[in-house]
């Protein structure tokens, strides 16, 4: 009998992401350990009330959210256009409940550290990942992978219709 894969998922969910978050949670082969979510596709808020709209829809709100930092490292914050203001357009979020708690870094070094072996599964903006490995470097030893979802490379990417 095979161990289900300890998964931390790092997210800007806007309808990919939202599709990927029902993927792992349904297919039942991962223990996931948390989602922290990161601005990207809309903004922290948006990602953040996104993520957990997709819980309670799968009726999973075991799995806890962290939120990030509402910013990049390094540049000012370009969203994603092909989403929708809220990241999720066609979606009623309204009566979602979700909080900011800007402690993702945070909360990836607990897990990390209480979970040698886990992976990272980063499907957005990598801040969280980078402000984590910057806080603590010894981190890097417990984390088996990083899967991610790759993007642009020195432009914006999720800039028009084909931008996936």
């Amino acid at each position: 009998m095979n161990k289900k894969v300890k998964l931390i998922i790092d997210t800007d969910p806007g309808h990919d992401d939202v599709m990927a978050l029902l993927l792992a949670v349904k297919s039942n082969l991962f223990d996931i350990k948390a989602i922290t979510t990161v601005a990207g596709n809309s903004v922290i808020k948006n990602a953040t009330k996104n993520a957990c709209f997709t819980l309670d829809l799968l009726e999973r709100r075991d799995i806890p959210v962290y939120s990030g930092q509402k910013n990049p490292l390094k540049r000012k914050l370009i969203l994603a256009v092909v989403h929708g203001k809220s990241g999720l357009d066609g979606v009623d979020t309204s009566k979602t409940k979700f909080n900011l708690t800007q402690d993702a870094e945070d909360r990836i070094i607990e897990i990390v550290e209480k979970n040698p072996g886990i992976t990272l599964l980063t499907l957005g903006p990598l801040s969280n990942v980078a402000r984590a490995i910057l806080k603590k470097p010894k981190i890097v030893k417990n984390i088996k992978e990083i899967v991610m979802m790759g993007g642009a490379i020195n432009v914006p990417g999720n800039k028009n219709r084909v931008g996936e």
